[in-house]
């Protein structure tokens, strides 16, 4: 499935697989895919907890709708976040919202299956998460390739 400028952004707590479903869904798209909580962590640590993040996340999703679009793997926790890309941006993006209990979650950190959050930070996620409303929200325990397969089917309904 080809669509020229889709911009797809997976958000949710850490450790629901954001990154490596939005791999796959990128390389099916064949478009560009970003970790932006990864290069804004560990190539731009001031951004970490400012409005510069959200900026920089912007100024990466205008950068790629003068190509082909992007999917982008971003924690995004709050609703005021979500909605400052929206209305800065005026674009139609797709969210995804990757949904996972915290006791699931918490054993795949215990599991080493994510490295990047310890347990008392997955608690300040969850306290932090406002769950949106607006995306199609994809179960973390579905096995990853059903989840990619479901957000495909999801964009093919709504564009073609």
């Amino acid at each position: 499935m080809k669509r020229s400028k889709h911009v797809i952004i997976l958000v949710g707590i850490c450790g629901t697989g954001k990154s490596p479903i939005g791999r796959k869904v990128a390389n099916r798209l064949e478009i560009p895919f970003y970790d932006a909580d990864f290069l804004m962590e560990f190539n731009k640590p001031e951004y970490a907890n400012s409005i510069d993040w959200l900026e920089s996340i912007q100024e990466l999703i205008e950068t790629s709708l003068e190509s082909e679009g992007c999917v982008i793997a971003c924690s995004l926790l709050k609703k005021e976040q979500r909605l400052q890309i929206n209305d800065k941006l005026k674009i139609d993006i797709d969210w995804i919202f990757l949904h996972g209990s915290y006791d699931e979650i918490h054993r795949k950190l215990s599991e080493g299956e994510s490295e990047r959050r310890t347990e008392t930070e997955l608690k300040k996620d969850y306290d932090q998460l406002e769950i949106p409303k607006r995306a199609l929200t994809i179960e973390v325990g579905n096995p990853e390739e059903e989840s990619v397969d479901t957000i495909l089917k999801y964009l093919a309904r709504k564009y073609y």
